[in-house]
């Protein structure tokens, strides 16, 4: 706990010069240090600050975005917001996107009994896998 508390004063201090690499890393770091209230405290912190800038969302590549998700399905953080802006930055960059991505990101869903969007299926599906869905299904 120490330890958390530490690096949450220490990235308070440095998160403005953070990029989207070194968030998803240290919200990777505190989640392996366990679930408590700090580490969900300072792993929310690190995703709220990241979803506020379009500059970061608009640099954050998919594997990022889904070791974040990953990470909050893992502490247990139900931030639907931050669930919705972290896919979208995996949906607009599908086609890159490797498996493990995917799979990652699905379990968080899971995880935390959230939907993943259909639209985000749907384009994996389609770009990725390259089967065809009839949208008007669902």
């Amino acid at each position: 706990e120490d330890l958390v508390k530490l690096s949450s004063r220490l990235i308070q201090h440095l998160l403005p010069l953070y990029v989207t690499r070194e968030i998803a890393i240290t919200t990777w770091g505190l989640g392996a240090l366990g679930v408590s209230r700090q580490t969900k405290a300072a792993v929310a912190n690190l995703v709220k600050h990241l979803i506020s800038s379009e500059k970061l969302l608009d640099k954050c590549k998919p594997e990022e975005a889904s070791q974040i998700l990953f990470t909050m399905g893992k502490l247990g953080l139900r931030d639907k917001s931050a669930y919705d802006s972290l896919s979208g930055v995996i949906q607009r960059s599908v086609e890159s996107a490797s498996s493990q991505t995917i799979t990652n990101t699905l379990w968080s869903y899971r995880k935390v009994g959230l939907t993943p969007p259909t639209r985000l299926l749907s384009s994996w599906s389609r770009d990725k896998l390259g089967l065809v869905i009839d949208e008007s299904m669902s």
